[in-house]
């Protein structure tokens, strides 16, 4: 009778084999944050049920239109969200989805406590608080989701939502959340890229320093004598003075610098 095999010592063997010759099982790698939405609100938050707060077909299909109208569409918005923690019929209304699909965009239900709804940007606020907001989302890798009616959004909003650099940031295939640079909530670095950097630079209020800025060494970026960056927002070029990056901006403004 054939002596049984020792099947620890093999298994250990074919292992070590596998390992010589580059075949041993790969490592799992992380999970990648999923992409970003980008797109707006239908209603708000808790709109959704009650006497003349219903979600109707009409009303998804016109904030839709808006985003086919205001090119909205073309610059990567083609998602409608509609928060409400309870059914809304018209979200699957068979002809509302063929007709949504048919111009390349989808509608979905979510709950009103969905992070997109909770950090969602008011169209209509002023320039300045826009430019903040929409900075903020990118910096920590957050989705772009706007609420109000798009045809009542003014043109100046529209433009800073529609901005081409702004969309490619947000949609960096890199979706690794920034952090504040030495603890300054006003100061945001985040990697980009194989090898970019973001920073934003926000001023506070009236009562803050116009100028805002940040040393180079706490971007690692120390034995630069001088580091360029690029306002995403204004298109304007700076370079570094003194070893800081600075800007100087309206209260409750943001610039957005691409470092390189």
């Amino acid at each position: 009778m054939p002596r049984p095999l020792r099947s620890a010592p093999l298994i250990a063997m074919v292992a070590a084999l596998l390992a010589l010759t580059g075949c041993a099982p790969a490592a799992e790698e992380p999970q990648q944050a999923p992409p970003p939405t980008l797109g707006f609100l239908v209603g708000y938050a808790g709109e959704c049920s009650g006497p003349g707060g219903e979600i109707t077909v009409d009303s998804i299909r016109s904030q839709a239109d808006e985003l086919v109208r205001t090119r909205l569409r073309e610059a990567g918005y083609t998602t409608l969200l509609v928060p409400c923690d309870e059914p809304v019929p018209a979200v699957d209304d068979a002809e509302l989805r063929r007709y949504l699909d048919e111009r390349g965009l989808r509608v979905e239900r979510v709950r009103v406590d969905d992070a997109r709804v909770a950090s969602a940007i008011a169209g209509g606020t002023p320039a300045h608080a826009l430019r903040s907001a929409i900075s903020r989302r990118i910096m920590l890798a957050e989705s772009l989701v706007f609420s109000g009616e798009i045809a009542r959004l003014p043109s100046a909003s529209l433009e800073l939502i529609a901005d081409r650099q702004a969309i490619e940031l947000a949609r960096d295939d890199r979706r690794v959340p920034g952090a504040p640079v030495g603890g300054d909530e006003q100061v945001y670095s985040r990697a980009i890229g194989e090898s970019g950097l973001l920073v934003s630079l926000s001023r506070g209020g009236p009562e803050s320093s116009p100028e805002v800025s940040v040393a180079i060494a706490d971007l690692n970026l120390a034995g630069d004598d001088s580091v360029p960056a690029t306002d995403v927002w204004t298109g304007r070029r700076i370079h570094s003075v003194d070893g800081r990056l600075a800007v100087t901006l309206s209260p409750g403004d943001t610039a957005l610098l691409r470092i390189g």
